[in-house]
């Protein structure tokens, strides 16, 4: 699956030339230049071999006067810890404990029940609860005492039948003094682990070891040796930073004598010149048009599409040159170019449409190419005319009006008058012939651009395409992905795609939200070839007069 997606996105790269073309073109103009500005430079370089061999500099005082300071701050730097060693002296040494084995066991031990009857004591103190003073009674130093045992189970009956009475819920004047008899009770065991601690105190005062003299400092000065110990370093690092300096650019100017040298016999042909800057702008300007088609991926085959959206696709449209024997009619001269009632994919859509309803079948057509979506239901409803079923085809997409330029319609009211409620949809519906006294209802977007429909506009857009539904065998609906929801009137809905042109993140998006609301994808189709220019259907009133300047000839000719 990887390798397929790699070779979708070149082929969809190939099959955007223009910008291939340009990014290509773009990076052998530059590769070009420079290649060419390359001689020059070298030769100039060339003429820069002797001023730049007077460009040495000198280590050698740099590397005595290195030298001379990194002596000196070894020397202060052992001054310094010799008068550091002499101000650590004398080291003092506490006295030895001569309490005996025992003792010091009995004093620790009473130490250790000090400290932790403070710490029962403190969280007693701070968290009057049940809980703290019960653990101040379990501790080490008042588990023996029988009458705080007792107290305990006091305590531990007074929350029992407490927590009988707060299970109820509310206050409860028994609750309240349960309450009360609780903090008494833990108030009389706070009070004995008090008396304990004084007593513990007591004998740690009697078993602590006698004071012992302070001991002696030796002030020695050691302010001198450091000031001095740093201006040596701050003048050693001083010497290095030049020592560096003068290396590097000893550095770069040997580098640059070097590359001098070497680009003073550079001679490139103009041939060679030519073909690598033409190697280099066909391979970056693939590898950059290849990027930017992997940043955003577009649909490449149908299998892809199937994939990304789990419906089956019904058709690959192209473009194709109508037969000679399939224009000699008058009819088929008029045609609007984008018109071919006699393709078979557009034959095997329109049978699609077709069964999508019982008895009067409505289908929306979204897209989010509005030429190509366009051209693909115009075809769908020619087709449907020519095989002698009433079809009213109308463009709901206000903001391209891509309907009026495909069948080359003059400007006039359409959906945007209906939505203002000054003229009904079938009354606003244009007559197009799109074959031999075949003729489809074509309701066009309106004469001016505007956004796109509102909510409420749907509902009212809705309803006039339900009340004239209802005299078609078939109503085609145009709309943008984004108005395919608000605009349809029933679940069926045909999704068109524009091979190497639209996004597979938009594909998948759109379908899903078209599933999500309940829409039934009848299939997708997708267009393979360049979208169909949208011109102005103003362009096309002289057509309509009857003064078309193309195929004047062949008109003749089908009128003898």
């Amino acid at each position: 699956m990887r390798a397929a997606w790699v070779a979708a996105r070149a082929r969809n790269t190939l099959r955007r030339p223009l910008r291939l073309a340009a990014i290509s073109g773009t990076v052998f103009t530059i590769a070009l230049m420079l290649l060419v500005l390359t001689p020059r430079n070298a030769r100039r370089a060339s003429q820069q071999i002797a001023p730049l061999s007077t460009h040495w500099r000198d280590t050698v005082a740099l590397l005595t006067t290195v030298d001379t300071a990194t002596k000196r701050l070894a020397l202060a730097e052992s001054v310094l810890v010799a008068r550091r060693t002499l101000a650590s002296r004398p080291t003092y040494a506490p006295p030895a404990d001569t309490f005996p084995a025992a003792a010091r066991l009995r004093r620790d031990s009473l130490a250790v029940g000090a400290s932790e009857l403070a710490r029962l004591l403190e969280r007693a103190e701070n968290s009057p609860l049940p809980q703290s003073y019960r653990a101040l009674g379990e501790s080490r130093a008042l588990a023996a005492d029988s009458r705080v045992r007792a107290m305990l189970d006091s305590l531990a009956d007074v929350e029992r039948e407490r927590d009988e009475f707060g299970a109820g819920g509310g206050v409860d004047p028994i609750f309240v003094a349960l309450t009360a008899r609780a903090t008494a009770i833990g108030r009389s065991i706070q009070a004995i682990a008090e008396a304990r601690q004084n007593t513990i105190r007591d004998s740690l005062a009697l078993l602590r070891p006698p004071p012992t003299a302070a001991p002696v400092v030796i002030t020695v000065d050691t302010l001198g040796p450091l000031l001095r110990r740093d201006a040596l370093q701050t003048r050693r690092d001083s010497a290095l930073g030049a020592l560096d300096a003068a290396r590097r650019a000893n550095v770069v100017t040997e580098r640059q004598l070097r590359e001098a040298r070497a680009q003073a016999n550079v001679i490139a042909p103009p041939i060679a010149i030519l073909g690598a800057s033409l190697v280099v702008g066909l391979t970056i300007g693939f590898a950059i048009a290849l990027m930017v088609e992997v940043s955003r991926p577009r649909v490449s085959d149908l299998q892809e599409a199937e994939r990304v959206t789990g419906e089956r696709v019904l058709a690959v449209v192209r473009p194709r040159q109508i037969p000679p024997e399939r224009a000699r009619r008058k009819a088929d001269l008029r045609l609007p170019p984008l018109i071919d009632p006699t393709s078979d994919a557009y034959r095997l859509l329109a049978s699609h449409a077709s069964v999508s309803g019982p008895t009067r079948a409505i289908v929306t057509v979204a897209g989010d190419t509005p030429a190509v979506t366009a051209t693909i239901a115009a075809n769908i409803a020619a087709v449907s005319a020519n095989e002698m079923r009433s079809t009213l085809l109308v463009d709901a997409d206000l903001e391209k009006q891509p309907l009026a330029s495909v069948l080359r319609l003059p400007p006039s009211s359409g959906v945007a008058e209906v939505l203002t409620g000054s003229v009904d949809l079938s009354a606003a519906a244009i007559q197009t012939p799109v074959g031999r006294d075949r003729w489809v209802d074509v309701v066009p977007s309106g004469a001016d651009h505007r956004g796109p429909i509102s909510n409420r506009e749907a509902e009212t857009l809705r309803a006039a395409i339900v009340r004239s539904a209802r005299h078609y065998e078939l109503t085609v609906v145009v709309s943008p992905f984004d108005q395919a929801n608000d605009v349809r009137v029933v679940p069926a809905v045909l999704v068109c795609a524009h091979l190497a042109h639209s996004l597979v993140s938009t594909l998948r998006t759109a379908v899903a939200a078209l599933r999500d609301d309940g829409a039934r994808i009848i299939g997708i189709v997708l267009w393979s070839a360049d979208a169909p220019s949208l011109d102005p259907p103003w362009i096309f009133e002289n057509w309509f007069a009857g003064e078309r300047p193309v195929n004047d000839v062949k008109l003749a000719e089908a009128d003898r």
